[in-house]
């Protein structure tokens, strides 16, 4: 058992927040329609890019969630606290904050079991709202036009 590499789900957190600045892809004189269009098929490109990530990290990340587990457990078997509270000169406060242990600070850097889907999947869903806002403006711009 060996840590795997995960990839970052990361293409709709590319999309941009507003549709309309997707204009710059357009010569000046492009319709609102056309941009709003290029925008849902941006995210919607976005989204299924992030999809295939996650699909393709699912065994590493649960390889990953393995590999702590297994390392947690011998920590824990060896005695080894998830959490310390750091010892300091008597003139200094006394009341710390405990303190992550090294070794969980390591996995959390170098074993990464999360892509980032949850993130994308939020964003997907706000950016759609605004994205869909941003196509019904239009349609009644150019029915009343």
């Amino acid at each position: 058992m060996k840590i795997m590499k995960v990839t970052a789900c990361g293409a709709v957190a590319a999309c941009h927040d507003n549709p309309t600045d997707y204009r710059f892809d357009f010569p000046e004189d492009a319709d609102r329609k056309q941009v709003a269009s290029y925008a849902l098929e941006r995210l919607a490109a976005a989204r299924h890019a992030d999809n295939m990530t996650h699909i393709s990290n699912l065994v590493p990340m649960v390889n990953n969630q393995a590999v702590r587990d297994s390392i947690c457990s011998f920590m824990e078997s060896v005695g080894m606290p998830r959490v310390y509270v750091p010892v300091l000169p008597k003139e200094e406060d006394k009341r710390q904050p405990s303190k992550m242990a090294g070794y969980i600070l390591d996995l959390d850097r170098e074993v990464p079991t999360v892509d980032g889907w949850a993130q994308s999947e939020k964003r997907y869903g706000d950016l759609l709202k605004r994205y869909l806002s941003f196509v019904e403006t239009t349609t009644k711009e150019s029915a009343h036009v």
